[in-house]
Formats: C-alpha cells, sequence, structure tokens
C-alpha cells in the first residue's frame, strides 16, 4: 500500500526480524510436532516452546539457539552439520542422537524419489520486469493465483526450492533421491544456518507498477507470498493474493507428481509429501482404488 501511494515505507528492520521469526517457527512446528503427529511418535511441544522463545531474537542470543539445536535437534553442533558430507550425512543417520534424528534416518529412501523439477527463482534475483509479469497475470487473470506459474513453468517452492544447491542436500539426493526427506532436511538446515549466520536475510519488497499500482512479496517459509493491490481516491479498489502454497499444490505441480508415483499398501507415502510441502491449511489424503 505504501509503494501504491508512493509513501515512505515503513521500517523494515523489525518487520524482518517477525517475519524470521516465523520462518524459524512454522519449520520446528513441521519438524517437531507435525511430523511425529503423522508418524504416530511422541511430539515435543517443550521444544517447540523453546525454540520459539528464542526464535524472535535468534541473532540476539546466539548461543541459547546453537544449544538447543545441538542438544535437542541434530546431536552435533549447527556449523558442523551444516557442513556435513555424504560420509557425514550417512554417519549422522547411524548415530540417530536425538528424535528428530532417528526420523531422518528412517524417512531415507522411504518416499518416491522425482527427477528434477523447476525451482522458483529467488525472490532476491526479482526484477522489475519479473514484478510487472506477475503484476499482469495477477491483475488480468483471476485464477492465476491458484494456478501459479513463471513463465510458463509450473516450479516449486519453498525451503527445498531455497535450498536445494545446498551440499548437505545434494548428499541426501545420493542416498536417497530427491525425495520427501530431502523437503524435510531443507527445513532443519534453514534452522542450522540460522544458528551459524548463514541463512540469507529475510527478503520484502514491494514495487510501484502504474499509478495507484502496487505489488509486494516476502519470503516465508514456505516460499514467497505476494499482494497486489490499486488503489483509487484513497481506496482499495482491487486486491489480489498469491500464496506460497499455490506453486506446489496447483495441478501439474509438484505435489501431483509426487502423488502418481506413491505406492505401497497405504498413504503414508502421500501423507509424507503432503507434510514436506506442508499446504497451512488443515488436509486428508484419502486412498481409492479404481
Amino acid at each position: 500500500m505504501h509503494a501504491a501511494a508512493a509513501a515512505d515505507a515503513p521500517d523494515q528492520t523489525a518487520l524482518a526480524a517477525a517475519v524470521r521469526a516465523e520462518w524459524l517457527r512454522e519449520h520446528a512446528v513441521n519438524l517437531l510436532l507435525a511430523w511425529p503427529r503423522m508418524l504416530r511418535q511422541p511430539e515435543e511441544p517443550a521444544l517447540v516452546r523453546a525454540l520459539i522463545g528464542v526464535a524472535a531474537d535468534a541473532r540476539a542470543a546466539p548461543r541459547a539457539w546453537t544449544r538447543l539445536l545441538e542438544q535437542d535437534l541434530l546431536g552435533m553442533p549447527p556449523a558442523d552439520f551444516v557442513h556435513l558430507d555424504a560420509a557425514g550425512l550417512e554417519a549422522w543417520h547411524r548415530a540417530s542422537a536425538t528424535p528428530l534424528a532417528a526420523r531422518f534416518a528412517a524417512a531415507r529412501r522411504a518416499t518416491p524419489s522425482l527427477t528434477p523439477q523447476p525451482m522458483l527463482a529467488q525472490l532476491s534475483t526479482w526484477t522489475q520486469a519479473d514484478a510487472h509479469a506477475l503484476a499482469a497475470r495477477m491483475r488480468s487473470d483471476a485464477g492465476f493465483s491458484q494456478r501459479p506459474h513463471w513463465d510458463g513453468v509450473v516450479s516449486e517452492s519453498g525451503a527445498g526450492a531455497r535450498q536445494f544447491a545446498h551440499p548437505l542436500l545434494a548428499a541426501w539426493r545420493g542416498q536417497s533421491g530427491n525425495d520427501a526427506g530431502m523437503r524435510m532436511l531443507a527445513r532443519l538446515l534453514e534452522l542450522a544456518l540460522a544458528a551459524t549466520d548463514e541463512l540469507p536475510a529475510v527478503n520484502m519488497r514491494a514495487w510501484k507498477l502504474h499509478a495507484g499500482e502496487a505489488m509486494a512479496a516476502v519470503d516465508t517459509a514456505r516460499g514467497p507470498l505476494l499482494h497486489w493491490l490499486r488503489i483509487r481516491a484513497g481506496q482499495v479498489v482491487a486486491y489480489r493474493i498469491l500464496a506460497p502454497t499455490e506453486w506446489n499444490f496447483r495441478g501439474g505441480g509438484v505435489l501431483e507428481q509426487a502423488l502418481t508415483r506413491c505406492d505401497g499398501p497405504d498413504d503414508a507415502q502421500a501423507r509424507a509429501w503432503v507434510l514436506a510441502l506442508d499446504p497451512c491449511a488443515e488436509c486428508r489424503v484419502e486412498r481409492s482404488d479404481a
């Protein structure tokens, strides 16, 4: 709204800190509550509360953040974890020093592997031309927010896309494939990177497009969240939102491709893929035979 009205934007320091805390909270809830719940294992709410307690100020309290990760999540210093090679990752699986580490050991080769999919361009690389192209689609096509694409290409978003090229995820793919476990590991990797100051700063961007029209984007745990609006005579006359979930859960997206490869006697693989991509809404997996 500030961009559309050509007004001075508020200080983004506090906003970025809040978004970063939400980012880390979402990863912690996914890994320590939703995942064990799905597997019918004990959840770890006390650990989630402790992580949330320092997530909002992780940089100001690095010792507390690092200690929680080392003792309760990783079983090793975060700085060592983020630089594991294939042999180190194999040793980490064998050790299974924490309940979370044991879940990752069990997740190897537990879900189907996909051929490499297009990954959504990082928000930090978006140009003014990219913003204009996305805004034009949001403006003219009401369905674009439910079926988004990047220049006609259906792309994956989220932690798995952001960290896909990281050596730790490459090591996982060498052992288990391009699977749901890799997307879960990307979440854990970002928690660990936050303790080593290697997690990139939160990206929040806004573009003034035309008179009274603007688009803004912020990178969230699930990927970029876009808001587009048009203001006329001081009132909002059009407003559209593209949620991060829609990149992965749309028809032809990464989830659909994963579901076509799931097999086995139950829906465990499908539920694992849904959780790894995380729809940010209650959902249910139903299995039926044709």
